[in-house]
């Protein structure tokens, strides 16, 4: 199946509005994170991505408002996956597209009131403390659309290739993606989501979710030099795709950053 003929969840999708005036050099969100998360042996990646993303919009909205710790158990437990979009659902994977529109329909809840438990947990009643009115997905493969919506609406939800990642300690981090002897095109297979908080003209700074103690407080620099490499996904249904899904995908990028990048809107006390 052509990779661009792909399902996606598209339900609620508003599209990114082009600036007048040119990017800046550099822009950061961190004056609009929450504390760094630990998602632990489960498979959330997708719901702290969601999640964090969420905290930081609503302060962007609420103009001095501290942003609201929410739960990613909320989706680990109460999403559904019927398509199989990155993963069977909780800790066995979702996507943060499928987060927001769960969370328009839905709302999320505060941390407080439905603790993170890194497992299946049954979904149970709580009281919505978001909503959404929709997400933003960014043109696929494109490092001038990811700038822009750092430089003028927030930090945005990414997928990438996390398996080098484990040893990382600091710096500007390149070589997410290698290339097998096999295939004359490095193999980036697409397997863990993240956040894009801030950007100069060198690297990416992205958000994880593997507590504090791990690379840079929690963060990791990617470099830009791959923003226009293209590279190959061999396992598509452990990133980003959905039923039926395609033999490879084609992501661009460090680490495959460029290929599937959202943000929502109308980010708002439920």
């Amino acid at each position: 199946m052509d990779h661009k003929k792909m399902t996606w969840p598209t339900e609620a999708q508003e599209e990114l509005q082009q600036p007048t005036t040119a990017n800046p050099p550099a822009k950061s969100w961190m004056a609009v994170q929450t504390a760094v998360k630990n998602q632990a042996s489960c498979g959330s990646c997708w719901a702290f991505a969601t999640t964090e993303v969420l905290e930081s919009h609503y302060a962007i909205s609420n103009t001095g408002q501290t942003p609201p710790i929410l739960a990613p158990q909320t989706l680990v437990s109460c999403l559904k996956n019927p398509q199989g979009c990155g993963g069977t659902g909780g800790c066995e994977g979702a996507t943060p597209e499928l987060g927001f529109n769960y969370t328009k329909a839905k709302g999320i809840a505060l941390e407080k009131d439905f603790p993170y438990k890194a497992t299946d947990e049954p979904c149970v009643a709580y009281k919505a403390a978001a909503t959404v009115s929709g997400y933003v997905k960014l043109k696929q493969n494109s490092s001038d659309a990811l700038e822009t919506a750092l430089a003028n609406v927030g930090p945005v939800a990414i997928a990438v290739s996390a398996g080098q990642w484990f040893s990382y300690g600091g710096g500007v981090f390149s070589g997410g993606c290698k290339m097998p002897v096999y295939w004359k095109k490095d193999v980036c297979n697409l397997d863990h989501a993240v956040v894009v908080v801030a950007y100069t003209p060198e690297y990416w700074l992205v958000r994880n979710s593997w507590g504090a103690g791990w690379g840079e407080a929690g963060y990791i620099r990617l470099t830009r030099k791959n923003d226009k490499v293209t590279f190959r996904d061999d396992e598509p249904s452990q990133g980003v795709a959905c039923k039926p899904y395609p033999a490879h995908e084609w992501p661009a990028g460090e680490s495959g950053l460029l290929y599937d990048m959202s943000y929502p809107t109308g980010v708002k006390a439920a």
